[in-house]
């Protein structure tokens, strides 16, 4: 039985590895040069000003599901 799905399972291995790698790799190898320019937040080439954090009532994410479907 184990033979039957030894492609699914190796398949399977591969598409959780491949990515994990390719992350891991550009973690380690990227550079890293942070400053405060970087971390600013960034919106539409606007410096944002006050409060950037904005809360959503969960009712309009299911109006826009009900439109998408």
């Amino acid at each position: 039985m184990l033979q039957q799905y030894a492609f699914v399972l190796i398949l399977s291995a591969l598409a959780f590895i491949v990515p994990l790698a390719a992350v891991l790799i550009g973690h380690f190898l990227g550079p890293r040069k942070p400053n405060s320019v970087k971390n600013d937040t960034y919106e539409s080439g606007v410096e944002t000003i006050g409060d950037t954090w904005v809360q959503f009532r969960a009712q309009y994410y299911l109006i826009g599901l009900i439109f998408l479907i």
